[in-house]
C-alpha cells in the first residue's frame, strides 16, 4: 500500500508539473516557443494575431510586401534565438527554484539528530525553534533593505549573495561539522531562501510586464508552473533526506552542496538581468533605516489598514505558515514519541 500511495504521489506531481508547463506555454490555441510570449526586449517578437506576421511600424509598401514575404524566415530566425533549453529567465528561475528547494531539503532532517545528539532532546529542540524564529523576525526587519537593494542595483546580486552563501554554509558544515557551524547554517539557509524568493517575485513581476498582454489566466499558469517546480523539489528533496541521513551528517551536506552549486551556475551563466538600468531607484540609506525601524509594526498595517479579504487572505497564510515553521519540532516529536525512522518520517512529509 505504501509503494502504491507512493507511485500516486510522484505521478500526481508530475502530471501537475507537465499541466502547468503547459499551460504556460499555450497561448490562442498554439504553442509559443517562448514560454511566456514576452516583450520583445526578451528577444520574441510580437506577431499578428490574423497572419502571424511580426509587426512592424513601416510605411512603405515595399518593405512592407517583404517583411510579408520574408515573414517565415525572419520568425525562424527570431525563435532560435529563445528556443532550446535555458534560454528563458522564467525558465531559468523555475529551475533554479526547483534546485534550490531540493538541496535545502536534502538537509532539512540533518540538524536535529546531531544537535540531539551533543546537546539532548529539549535543549535542541529550543534551539531549533529559536533559530527558525530568529530567521522569521531578520527577515522581517530586513524587508526594506531587500526591497531597495532589489530596485536600486537589480535582482542578479542578491540572488548571487543568498545562494553563494547558502551554499558556503553547507560546505563548511561538510568539511567541519560542529554544533556552532550546524546552527548558523540553519539560520543561513533560513535567510538566503527567504530573500532568494523575495527577489524571483521580482523578477516574475518584470518579465510578466503589461506590455506582453498577459491575462489573468496566463499569469496564474506561471505562477502553478512555479510552485510546481518548488513542490516537486521538496518531493524529491524530503524522499532523499530519509535516505541520505544514514549515510551521516556530511554527506548530507556534502550532497546539498553540490546541488546548491548548479542554481549559482546557470545564475552566473544564464540569467539575464531582469532590471533595466533606467528602471532602477536611487539608494536613500536615511529612508531605509527609517523603514527598518517601522518594519516590526508596518507588517501589522495588513490586518489594521487594509479590507476584510486582505485581514482573511493574512490570517489563512499565517495558519499555513505554521507547520512549515515547525518541522523540527515535529520531526523530534515523531522520533522520539512514535517511533517513526527518518526514512518513515521523509516518506510521511513528501
Amino acid at each position: 500500500q505504501m509503494k502504491c500511495i507512493r507511485c500516486m504521489t510522484v505521478s500526481f506531481y508530475v502530471i501537475t508539473l507537465i499541466f502547468a508547463v503547459t499551460c504556460e506555454s499555450r497561448k490562442d490555441g498554439r504553442i509559443l516557443n517562448s514560454p511566456l510570449g514576452l516583450h520583445s526586449k526578451w528577444g520574441v517578437t510580437k506577431t499578428s494575431p490574423l497572419n502571424n506576421v511580426p509587426q512592424r511600424n513601416d510605411q512603405n509598401g515595399l518593405n512592407d510586401a517583404m517583411v510579408i514575404a520574408g515573414g517565415a524566415s525572419q520568425e525562424t530566425t527570431n525563435n532560435s534565438i529563445t528556443t532550446g533549453f535555458l534560454k528563458n529567465p522564467l525558465t531559468i528561475l523555475q529551475v533554479m527554484s526547483f534546485l534550490l528547494v531540493l538541496s535545502s531539503a536534502i538537509i532539512s532532517l540533518a540538524p536535529a539528530p546531531a544537535l540531539i545528539k551533543t546537546m539532548g532532546t529539549d535543549r535542541a529542540t529550543r534551539t531549533l525553534s529559536m533559530i527558525s524564529s530568529a530567521g522569521a523576525a531578520v527577515q522581517i526587519i530586513l524587508s526594506p533593505l531587500v526591497g531597495s537593494i532589489l530596485d536600486s542595483f537589480g535582482r542578479k546580486p542578491l540572488l548571487s549573495i543568498a545562494l553563494i552563501c547558502i551554499t558556503a554554509s553547507n560546505c563548511m558544515v561538510a568539511i567541519h561539522p560542529t554544533t556552532l557551524l550546524i546552527c548558523a547554517s540553519k539560520f543561513i539557509t533560513t535567510l538566503g531562501v527567504g530573500f532568494f524568493f523575495v527577489a524571483s517575485q521580482a523578477i516574475l513581476a518584470d518579465v510578466t510586464t503589461t506590455e506582453a498582454g498577459l491575462s489573468s489566466t496566463k499569469l496564474g499558469a506561471i505562477m502553478g508552473a512555479q510552485v510546481a517546480y518548488i513542490s516537486f523539489g521538496f518531493f524529491i528533496g524530503a524522499l532523499l533526506a530519509g535516505r541520505l541521513i544514514a549515510y551521516g551528517l556530511r554527506f548530507c551536506y556534502t550532497v546539498s552542496s553540490v546541488v546548491s552549486i548548479l542554481p549559482i551556475m546557470l545564475l552566473l551563466l544564464r540569467m539575464p538581468e531582469t532590471l533595466e538600468v533606467d528602471g532602477r531607484k536611487v539608494f536613500n540609506k536615511f529612508v531605509i533605516k527609517k523603514q527598518i525601524l517601522e518594519s516590526p509594526v508596518s507588517c501589522l498595517r495588513l490586518v489594521t489598514k487594509r479590507g476584510k479579504e486582505i485581514r482573511r487572505l493574512a490570517f489563512i497564510l499565517i495558519i499555513l505558515s505554521f507547520p512549515f515553521n515547525m518541522g523540527d519540532f515535529f520531526y523530534i516529536y515523531a522520533t522520539q514519541h512514535w517511533g517513526l525512522s527518518p526514512k518513515s518520517f521523509s516518506n510521511f512529509i513528501a
